[in-house]
């Protein structure tokens, strides 16, 4: 049984000349959210996460915030998703007409440590910079809590178990088993972020875990 789910695993992220992998969210238009200019100018540094709702055209439909530091910025991530919009999609072996993907988007993508004007949209271009600042927060006001509840990761914890990734990922092992490899690589993921904080958090990801955060492919 383990040989095949890793046989599965490996025909959905190195599929053949003759397959076409579907399904995943590519951007044909998706401008960045703007920064309040009353916060950039006070160095006000936040996030906003919500699930994007996109229908198989590729246009955004509805954007539900779930967690947000300023209303000026859950304001300023509404309109930009709002003129969203990715490649047309479809799925085999689903009659699905639209899936709900969780973003993350970081206003000073650095951290309040380090202000820095830049926005960052995705887990995927999420900066190692951001990470070490919530890892250093966590170990100060909460030294016995596990690494994995660090915000960045226990998202990334969340997306890998979301129905997105069911829906292209529908084998239960599989998920699993892709969940298992995250949190074994997250001590080794701190620590590489802790030398390149410049770096992509992404990039020091399993390459399994990594491609299934490029299934939804933002830029910036």
């Amino acid at each position: 049984m383990a040989l095949e789910i890793i046989a599965f695993i490996w025909s959905l992220f190195f599929p053949s000349d003759s397959e076409q992998v579907e399904g995943w969210l590519v951007s044909i238009h998706t401008p960045a959210p703007t920064y309040p200019a009353s916060l950039l100018e006070t160095g006000y540094g936040g996030k906003v996460r919500f699930y994007l709702t996109v229908d198989e055209g590729g246009a955004a439909r509805h954007v539900r915030v779930v967690e947000s530091t300023h209303p000026d910025l859950t304001q300023s991530v509404r309109q930009a998703a709002a003129q969203w919009q990715f490649e047309p999609w479809s799925l085999v072996d689903s009659d699905a007409r639209q899936t709900e993907v969780m973003l993350l988007v970081l206003f000073g993508a650095e951290g309040v440590g380090a202000f820095s004007p830049q926005i960052s949209v995705g887990l995927s271009n999420t900066l190692c910079a951001y990470l070490n600042q919530e890892v250093a927060l966590s170990r100060q006001d909460y030294p016995d809590a596990a690494l994995t509840d660090v915000d960045v990761l226990s998202y990334t914890t969340e997306f890998l178990g979301s129905a997105f990734v069911a829906l292209k990922l529908p084998d239960q092992k599989a998920r699993e088993a892709l969940q298992v490899q995250f949190n074994n690589a997250v001590p080794s993921v701190v620590a590489h972020c802790q030398q390149y904080p410049k770096r992509r958090y992404s990039e020091f990801l399993p390459a399994d875990v990594r491609e299934v955060l490029g299934w939804v492919r933002i830029a910036g």
